[in-house]
């Protein structure tokens, strides 16, 4: 249920840059630095720590894995060892802290997440809560007369199968509006429902055209629904009202104090169009980015042009510490719930659908140029792929992609991969990017995943363990705001395959394919050293050990000790970044 949030390829290659300086500051071969700005190298630690860290429980994520102090120093790890060891490096101005026992593991690395974009939705109307149409309409009403003064409705979070037997359109959101446009977006950000004034503000007709995979549905009449989804939400982009600069990077700075608080200290923003790079960068200028980020960039329909403002922006915003813009996007499909992900054969409903598979958002030989494009220029490929034939299209154009050095491409998703293409993933070095939070049987599995797919390939879906048997190697993301920013939770599912939270009455849905349940150690080292990898930056984070950037979360409780259904009952209570405290539980004395 990834999100999308198309738009028009942006204009963010600074005003006259020239292609000549362009190619002189991108340097040699034309390709663009894969080191973040804030990986260098690790320099000599001083005898004196400033904090020590002692009684604790330390899980290192290196060899070896288990350690009971550490000490930091000039936001370095100085020394993990025993108590002894570190504190050895005690002085007058040091900070000693009794952890009692707690645990305290690397800071988590969030792969694949929409931080700014999800900032903006917690302005905006949420609808995660509808179980119904009914439900939506009360809540938009609610929306309205909370917020008089607002020219446009803007909700988010709507979940696909509270309309799945009674389907909205924009004669019904007349209903809540018929003189200020409403958009709603669907939970997975695939699909958005306009009423009649935002179609007629949008320009959408029936003969309006789309691309990127877009469609435009009709009723019976022929007429545009109110329904938009992959590409086609563009057309309702440009017409929607932009927040400010300042607001934009107040939002973020708002769900980056969320992720904090989840003991995240490194991502990977997975979308970030020129609204979203710009309120990173904004932070980053003003030394207020609580978070080491790499920004995977948007691409569209790439023209000559295009790749020239890419590379532009690329160099532009890696400018400041804790901030690299060397990853790009690419939609290879959408979403299966809407019969937009790319399958390699039909989809299991095929008398409503025509044998119907759907096509990739480009051709593949289309992809195959733009990864190669991409690739030539030193971007990283981040690819968004759900359907297995959208995985084995990523897969062709990553193999027939030039060997450009140490780029990094990952597949993002991978709700279904063909059992032919998971030692792929290992022979082309391509890291497996999983959203564990996703493998457990809710209503969109149940009710709108399972009749599409049928029973075999629902026996395959979300295959973490199969490709970690193959020997691809995992990182791990959210997808926030599709699904809970919270790691532990997303830890808990991927080795149960249950959810992490039950109904009131105790029910427990069965496991979802539990021989794909990882093990604790896997999906740990997926938020920790996989992260790292996939940005560049396992020399300096990732790993507790000395010379390494002191990024860390401390928990209440030992996952490792509790049972698998408790994992997520963990409470993060502090989280470092180079040694400086951005979260801290307040019951915690530190």
């Amino acid at each position: 249920m990834p999100k999308i949030t198309f738009q028009l390829p942006p204009q963010m290659a600074p005003s006259g840059l020239k292609l000549g300086l362009c190619l002189a500051l991108l340097g040699a071969n034309n390709n663009i630095s894969q080191q973040p700005a804030w990986a260098k190298p690790a320099r000599n630690a001083a005898v004196q720590a400033d904090l020590i860290i002692t009684n604790a429980k330390i899980y290192t994520s290196a060899q070896p894995p288990w350690q009971s102090a550490l000490a930091i120093h000039n936001g370095q790890i100085a020394q993990v060892g025993s108590n002894e060891e570190a504190l050895k490096l005690a002085g007058p101005a040091t900070k000693i802290f009794d952890a009692k026992a707690k645990l305290i593991m690397a800071g988590f690395h969030d792969s694949h997440v929409h931080l700014a974009e999800g900032g903006a939705e917690l302005l905006q109307c949420r609808l995660n809560s509808a179980k119904s149409r009914d439900d939506v309409l009360a809540l938009l009403q609610k929306w309205k007369s909370e917020n008089p003064s607002g020219r446009w409705i803007l909700a988010a979070g709507l979940p696909l199968p509270a309309i799945a037997r009674e389907p909205l359109d924009c004669h019904i959101l007349d209903q809540v509006s018929a003189e200020r446009p409403i958009l709603v977006y669907a939970e997975d950000g695939h699909s958005a429902w306009l009423n009649s004034k935002a179609l007629q503000l949008a320009k959408v007709t029936s003969k309006t055209k789309t691309t990127c995979g877009g469609i435009i549905e009709l009723d019976s009449t022929g007429e545009p629904s109110g329904c938009l989804r992959e590409g086609a939400l563009a057309l309702a982009q440009k017409v929607l009202p932009v927040l400010s600069l300042k607001d934009r990077s107040a939002a973020l700075a708002k769900a980056i104090n969320l992720a904090n608080s989840f003991g995240i200290t490194s991502a990977q923003e997975a979308h970030a169009n020129n609204e979203v790079i710009t309120a990173y960068y904004d932070l980053a200028k003003h030394n207020r980015l609580n978070l080491k980020v790499v920004a995977a960039l948007h691409t569209g329909t790439m023209t000559p042009v295009a790749y020239k403002q890419i590379e532009a922006a690329a160099e532009k915003y890696s400018k400041y510490s804790r901030l690299s813009a060397h990853s790009a996007k690419i939609f290879a499909d959408g979403v299966i719930e809407s019969h937009t992900a790319a399958l390699l054969e039909p989809y299991s409903d095929q008398a409503k659908n025509n044998n119907k598979k759907q096509s990739l958002n480009f051709s593949p030989d289309e992809l195959k140029v733009m990864v190669k494009e991409l690739a030539k220029r030193g971007f990283q490929i981040h690819i968004h792929a759900i359907g297995d034939g959208a995985v084995r299209a990523a897969l062709d154009a990553l193999e027939a992609a030039p060997d450009g050095g140490d780029l990094r491409h990952q597949i993002a998703h991978l709700q279904l991969v063909a059992p032919a293409d998971l030692k792929r993933f290992a022979a082309l070095n391509v890291t497996a990017n999983c959203q564990a939070a996703w493998a457990y049987q809710d209503p969109y599995i149940k009710d709108l995943t399972a009749p599409l797919l049928g029973r075999e390939r629902m026996a395959r879906v979300y295959p973490f363990n199969s490709l970690k048997q193959a020997g691809a190697r995992l990182a791990a993301g959210s997808d926030w705001t599709v699904s809970t920013l919270n790691p532990l939770e997303a830890m808990q599912t991927a080795v149960t395959r249950q959810a992490p939270k039950q109904n009131n009455v105790g029910t427990t849905e069965p496991p979802l394919n539990a021989a794909e349940a990882l093990e604790l150690s896997d999906i740990a080292q997926a938020y920790t050293t996989g992260g790292a990898y996939v940005n560049h930056s396992e020399k300096q984070t990732g790993s507790l050990e000395v010379g390494k950037c002191a990024d860390l979360v401390m928990l209440d409780k030992n996952i490792f000790e509790l049972p698998k259904s408790e994992i997520a009952s963990a409470k993060v209570l502090l989280t470092l970044i180079d040694g400086k405290t951005v979260y801290k539980d307040s019951n915690l004395s530190f």
